[in-house]
């Protein structure tokens, strides 16, 4: 008795003939090419997200998620700085100047020698 091989695909369908497999083929010049455009992409993708990374600050670089993809690492900063977390975002409270002038209530320094005499008694007593 003798076995016969199983076929090579998991759904039972029969194997492609050697001509149909030569016309999927792809040349190794074109698909080594076609490597070489997709890592240079994904080199220019992490620069960039290095680049929005940077504007993070040094004390909140803690809070970026690690594994992300390049991709995704763009999108995490753009949602965080979206919410302000950066200070860059939609609701930028802005703090009013301090006044630093001379107070409106400031008391008037009375000239008692201008004043009646009654007025200069009052004021002696305290009841101005």
């Amino acid at each position: 008795m003798t076995d016969t091989p199983a076929s090579s695909s998991d759904n039972g369908a029969p194997a492609p003939a050697a001509s149909e497999k030569a016309d999927h083929m792809i040349p190794k010049a074109r698909l080594d090419e076609e490597v070489g455009k997709r890592r240079a992409l994904e080199t220019e993708l992490t620069t960039i997200a290095d680049a929005f990374l940077s504007e993070v600050p040094e004390a909140l670089k803690p809070l970026i998620p690690e594994g992300l993809s390049p991709a995704d690492k763009i999108k995490w900063f753009q949602k965080a700085k979206a919410t302000g977390v950066f200070g860059g975002g939609k609701e930028t409270v802005k703090v009013p100047e301090t006044d630093t002038g001379k107070p409106k209530v400031t008391p008037k320094d009375v000239d008692l020698s201008q004043l009646p005499p009654m007025a200069r008694i009052a004021h002696g007593y305290g009841k101005k």
